[in-house]
């Protein structure tokens, strides 16, 4: 009896195992991130320059 459940719980991984290689897990969109216009260090520099500016 332990036997066949110890199959029975095999079988489960094994179809656990093939179904995830069947899922595409790739963006649809490919949707690229753009660089930013500014740089932290830079948009810091401008936001010391106005506030020291006052």
């Amino acid at each position: 009896m332990e036997f066949i459940m110890l199959l029975l719980v095999l079988l489960v991984v094994v179809i656990a195992l093939v179904a995830s290689r069947f899922i595409d897990n790739s963006n649809p969109f490919q949707v690229q991130r753009k660089a930013s216009l500014f740089s932290p260090v830079t948009l810091l520099l401008r936001f010391i320059g106005k506030s020291s500016a006052k």
